[in-house]
């Protein structure tokens, strides 16, 4: 098992069940329509030209998650956000960015699987903003997709539900939790981060990163000032980045005993620019789900 040679790799069908791949729901397309991945459908970007066939563009990234891919001088993230709490805007922001941000989301400027990628991709822009989800979703020229047959970039990319990058990272937090082994913490880390470093290829196709537009720059932890809450804010930074918009976030928010103070701050800082956020909060008796009351008396004294 080992990482792909690129980031993009994941998103291409024909690599299924290679690389990253541990625990995978298995699609196809060469048999019935049915056998096609439509778990991302309505989230697919609109597309100028209706190239997937026109999704319904539900679930975009934040501009809190967008900030997030932003790396300082020796390309590192921020662990604490960036001193001048700038907004990405890839329109003119010339600070140093991480590529994985453009294998994410869609970037106003930025190349969509070698497609310009404007304003014509997006639902309601001005409601709800650019960053459409590109992870599930190959090229639409890719032959597993066929918005002829079936619409909204339905395509044979397997669904992974667990990958070689996430379980990096499980290890890596689980050595930093017993604050044993920090070096392997660390190594297993920076093994991610290389994967995103090598990834930033003009050659490599379909294109989604441009470095002649972006200051791409990954680095590496250096083991000087490695400590375990220097360390544990490393990997939590970086299961964020690498993890993003594959539906882990909120898991890990709560398994950390984050998620209260995180969703709070994040309605704030996102309410900046999304009106309907303003006036959101979550407490802590919304973090779970209650246990059906059937299911209490059922199991007797076990539950309370």
């Amino acid at each position: 098992m080992s990482s792909t040679p690129n980031f993009l790799d994941m998103s291409k069908p024909e690599y299924n069940n290679q690389y990253e791949s541990i625990l995978a729901i298995q699609f196809s397309s060469a048999n019935s329509p049915d056998q096609y991945n439509f778990n991302n459908c309505l989230n697919c970007t609109w597309s100028e030209g209706n190239l997937y066939g026109n999704g319904d563009d539900f679930y975009l990234a934040s501009q809190d998650l967008v900030n997030a891919f932003r790396t300082d001088a020796n390309g590192l993230p921020y662990l604490d956000g960036a001193p001048d709490n700038r907004d990405v805007d890839r329109a003119d922001f010339e600070g140093n960015i991480d590529p994985r941000l453009d294998f994410t989301v869609g970037c106003i400027g930025m190349p969509w699987r070698s497609h310009p990628y404007n304003e014509k991709w997006c639902r309601n822009l001005e409601l709800y903003g650019q960053y459409s989800g590109k992870k599930p979703y190959p090229a639409p020229e890719s032959p597993y997709v066929k918005p002829g047959i079936v619409p909204w970039g339905a395509s044979s990319l397997n669904g992974l539900l667990i990958r070689y990058a996430d379980v990096l990272l499980m290890k890596a937090e689980a050595l930093i939790e017993q604050n044993k082994d920090l070096d392997e913490a660390r190594e297993l880390i920076n093994e991610v981060r290389r994967k995103a470093a090598r990834s930033v290829d003009a050659t490599y196709a379909p294109i989604d990163c441009d470095p002649t537009v972006a200051n791409y720059k990954v680095g590496e932890y250096p083991e000087t000032g490695w400590n375990q809450e220097y360390a544990r804010k490393a990997v939590r930074m970086e299961r964020r980045l690498e993890l993003a918009m594959e539906g882990l976030r909120w898991f890990d928010l709560v398994r950390w005993g984050e998620v209260v103070e995180t969703m709070n701050s994040y309605y704030l800082s996102e309410g900046r620019i999304r009106p309907y956020y303003q006036t959101a909060n979550l407490t802590s008796s919304e973090i779970y789900f209650p246990i059906p009351i059937d299911q209490v008396d059922n199991a007797g004294d076990i539950y309370k």
